[in-house]
């Protein structure tokens, strides 16, 4: 198949999803996509400029057969917009977020012009995909909530039989890249060689060839365990909570370090950062937004435990990255959390790696930190998640919306002239 995607924000996780699906894909996938600045703009002119970019390509010779759009075009206008023959391909919206439940920073407003523009893209899609469970629940029930508080027109009854249709297709995350070499390899020996290759790689202060044994048998290196973030710094991710665990780490007296990864934002990040570094110091190994891939990985491969404190989370790349890498994790159980550790490990193994609250984490910390031999269970592997794997699911379900598509079209009847 050809299939055409369409990204008015081609940056970050949006961008990571494109190539993953393009570069592991038994199909042809072309990726129209747009820099990633001014997201309101983005999606208020993306239907047109895209639509024009579209229909450009098909005159130049494209024949697309299947269209996948990112939540953040407006679907129906780009149909009307694209005309004949594109507007009539099988068409997937994929969610990454959405804008009725992305968090808001304090002061903030929710324009509920483009939540509706979520909802009026399932609706003139052949079917929406969502990167969880979590994400898809959430955002049905907020769209059927604010839908019902409209005078008149709701049309409840067609959103609630477009989401019928929805499917839960994950993003893929690509193989650690210590670990592509050995892709054959069982989950569990592929993923400790490549943490174990990552750590004898880094050199220097705290590289340890201990990593393949953690993942396997739980054995801690040498050095004090590290404590990973790698969220970005915004209010949603809540590390004023990290910092919170972190001083009560502190003022026990339990021997730790850090590694803070994560993009950075002049207006979020200030407080909680420098009051991280205060109560942290010295124990901070690492304090920066990595600057390539291979300074990513290297760092995710000095991290023994990664901390998630989010408030709200609609899938969770870095996390899987960092388990990837080698890291046991430690989350919320909730937001999508839970259903990707059960879709990895299984339950009850995947409440290990869950903790209820705060004061809960914290014990765990305290337990792991302290007696890591002992504690700190192995990190699961996320193979099931590679993205060689996923594409094929993606493949294998554009062909059937394909082959449905052209059934609806075969018993439609023509009109007569």
């Amino acid at each position: 198949m050809n299939v055409i995607v369409l990204e008015p924000f081609g940056g970050g996780s949006h961008a990571a999803w494109c190539e993953g699906w393009q570069r592991y894909s038994r199909h042809r996938v072309t990726v129209l996509d747009l820099p990633a600045v001014h997201w309101k703009w983005r999606s208020r002119h993306a239907a047109l400029t895209l639509a024009e970019r579209a229909r450009q390509a098909w005159s130049a010779g494209e024949r697309f057969e299947a269209v996948v759009c990112s939540d953040m075009l407006d679907v129906p206008a780009w149909k009307g917009l694209v005309g004949e023959p594109l507007a009539s391909l099988p068409t997937i919206t994929y969610f990454h977020e959405n804008q009725l439940t992305y968090p808001l920073a304090e002061g903030q407003q929710r324009d509920y012009h483009y939540g509706y523009t979520n909802i009026l893209s399932v609706l003139a899609s052949d079917q929406a995909w969502f990167n969880s469970e979590f994400h898809r629940q959430e955002f049905q029930q907020a769209a059927a909530e604010w839908l019902r508080r409209m005078p008149d027109f709701r049309h409840l009854d067609l959103f609630t039989a477009a989401m019928a249709r929805s499917r839960v297709m994950p993003p893929g995350i690509e193989p650690s890249p210590m670990s592509e070499s050995s892709m054959s390899a069982s989950p569990m020996s592929a993923s400790s060689m490549s943490a174990s290759s990552k750590s004898k790689s880094s050199g220097g202060p705290g590289g340890d060839s201990s990593r393949s044994d953690r993942r396997s048998h739980g054995f801690p290196p040498a050095r004090p365990l590290r404590l990973g973030w790698v969220a970005r710094w915004e209010h949603d991710k809540r590390p004023d909570r990290f910092v919170e665990l972190v001083a009560r780490l502190v003022r026990e007296a339990i021997p730790f370090e850090l590694i803070l990864l994560g993009q950075r934002f002049a207006r979020d990040t200030g407080d909680a950062l420098r009051q991280l570094r205060e109560v942290a110091g010295q124990r901070i190994r690492f304090d920066a937004f990595a600057q390539s891939p291979e300074e990513y990985w290297r760092q995710l491969g000095q991290i023994d435990v990664v901390v998630s404190t989010a408030d709200h989370e609609f899938f969770g790349i870095g996390v899987c990255e960092a388990i990837e890498a080698g890291v046991v994790p430690l989350l919320p159980n909730r937001l999508a959390y839970p259903e990707i550790l059960h879709r990895i490990t299984g339950s009850p193994q995947a409440d290990r790696y869950l903790y209820t609250s705060l004061d809960d984490a914290a014990q765990r910390l305290e337990s792991w930190l302290s007696d890591p031999a002992a504690h700190l269970p192995p990190a699961p592997s996320m193979q099931r998640y590679h993205w060689p794997r996923m594409a094929e699911e993606y493949d294998a379900r554009i062909e059937s919306i394909d082959r449905s598509h052209l059934r609806c079209v075969s018993v439609r009847p023509r009109s007569k002239n």
